[in-house]
């Protein structure tokens, strides 16, 4: 018995040791990842921000999905229909759901769930109980609206306190601070993962990143990442539908054109990310993906003013959310000054201070380097921090508003030639100049046995899913 029991033992030893790899985040139910910051508050209404996001993924679930691009199912209902026309639909809830021990996802309260999103979709609207189920009743064909449901944004959730939402998401949010958020699953499962902790990266020092429980590191800059992950992990390649833009803040319109002309693309991004090796060239914020979307740098021709003398030029401030690129900005900002006599000067605040002065008015910063993404194809989303009222600028040129609110009004499929017009007028005001659509290989540990690549614009993992 003993030597039965002995011999188990040394070959699961040299089992961990093998080829294959027994990586530490196996040998625990808890996932732990690296994100930059740690939002202040899990809120719906932030699902746009990344950071938000990843939470908001494993701790809410939208009525439905589309991750496949075309066909729609859902995990909330029992059942649904829509009729030929889509302008009438059905929808019966999944009633045993729950938000938390205590609140149920109940008939009655899935009848102000539709009652609001609906009125936000369409005005024109009517709602009918039959029983459990609803059915909501537009005046005109809405083909759009389940696309509209399957939007984080819009997914069920209850307020718990002021930083935090439930949702209706295998998780929930135990604890959240500065340094760390706990998502703790709410029905523990065999060979899945039961908790989740997120971690605020500090900086290239981090004693994280030699932190062998931690599984995922795609949420911080590929240049940053362990080497270590290489060896250990599997990766895979990922052009993203993400761009990497330039906010140019400044009320002139000749300053901002000196500013887009002078700033060269090239000098300007290895400066910024100078640990990154591939830029994939785009001319606008539309990523290649997006109808409309323009290869190649951005059309650049510098021609600053003689004057005024250097003593008077004025200075523009450079929001820095880098931690690694001091001395090569500064190498770039001194060839800037000697070329242009222009001064830029350089702020870097902690992490989550740069989402705060991106998100408040006014801003602080002449100069931003900011990441376009989406979850999904709403072209109303990715321009909102561009031309919306929640825009990266201290005000936006009217003529960008415009086309943004006739971006939003239009039909569905009118959206698009509006959001390439608006993409060409933000290059017209000078306010984004593009730096690059950001492409990188994700790692994720080896044992995960049923991880699905290209599902969800911005390769987000739904935790609860994972088994091994």
């Amino acid at each position: 018995m003993m030597g039965g029991r002995y011999l188990k033992v040394l070959l699961l030893f040299f089992a961990c040791n093998s080829s294959i790899g027994c990586n530490t985040p196996r040998n625990t139910d808890t996932w732990e990842v690296l994100l930059g910051a740690i939002p202040k508050s899990i809120s719906i209404k932030d699902a746009e921000q990344t950071i938000t996001y990843y939470i908001l993924r494993q701790t809410h679930e939208p009525l439905f999905r589309q991750d496949d691009g075309s066909s729609y199912k859902s995990k909330l209902l029992t059942s649904w229909s829509r009729n030929i026309s889509s302008s009438e639909y059905m929808f019966c809830p999944d009633t045993s759901r729950m938000f938390d021990k205590d609140v149920g996802f109940t008939a009655d309260f899935f009848y102000e769930y539709l009652r609001n999103v609906a009125g936000k979709y369409d005005p024109n609207y009517k709602l009918l109980k039959q029983g459990e189920c609803v059915a909501v009743k537009f005046t005109k064909p809405q083909s759009h609206f389940l696309a509209f449901l399957s939007r984080y944004e819009n997914a069920p959730t209850i307020i718990k306190s002021s930083e935090v939402e439930s949702g209706l998401g295998p998780f929930y949010v135990q604890s959240l601070s500065q340094s760390e958020a706990v998502l703790v699953r709410k029905k523990r499962v065999a060979n899945g993962y039961n908790k989740i902790i997120v971690h605020a990266y500090t900086g290239p020092g981090d004693p994280n990143l030699e932190n062998r429980n931690i599984a995922d590191f795609n949420r911080i800059s590929s240049y940053s990442q362990p080497e270590w992950i290489k060896n250990e992990y599997l990766g895979f390649n990922n052009l993203e539908l993400k761009s990497v833009n330039v906010i140019i803040n400044h009320p002139d319109r000749e300053i901002r054109s000196m500013l887009y002309n002078c700033i060269d693309v090239g000098e300007f991004r290895e400066a910024f990310s100078p640990q990154r090796k591939e830029f994939h060239d785009i001319q606008t914020l539309l990523p290649i993906g997006f109808f409309g979307s323009k290869p190649g740098k951005a059309f650049q021709q510098c021609q600053f003013p003689k004057g005024p003398s250097r003593k008077t030029a004025p200075s523009f401030v450079l929001l820095n959310q880098q931690k690694d690129n001091s001395q090569q900005l500064q190498i770039f900002i001194k060839g800037f000054y000697k070329k242009t006599g222009i001064k830029i000067l350089t702020i870097q605040p902690p992490g989550q201070e740069v989402v705060e002065m991106l998100h408040r008015r006014p801003h602080g910063y002449n100069l931003a380097v900011v990441v376009m993404g989406t979850q999904n194809w709403d072209y109303g989303t990715v321009f909102k921090y561009y031309a919306g009222n929640s825009a990266y600028y201290d005000k936006v040129p009217k003529e960008a508003e415009n086309i943004y609110k006739k971006l939003v009004e239009a039909p569905e499929d009118e959206k698009p030639a509006f959001a390439v017009q608006l993409a060409d007028e933000l290059v017209k005001q000078s306010i984004v100049l593009t730096l690059y659509q950001t492409s990188v290989k994700l790692y994720y540990p080896k044992f995960i046995k049923n991880f699905v690549i290209g599902r969800g614009f911005l390769e987000t993992p739904e935790v609860g899913d994972f088994r091994w």
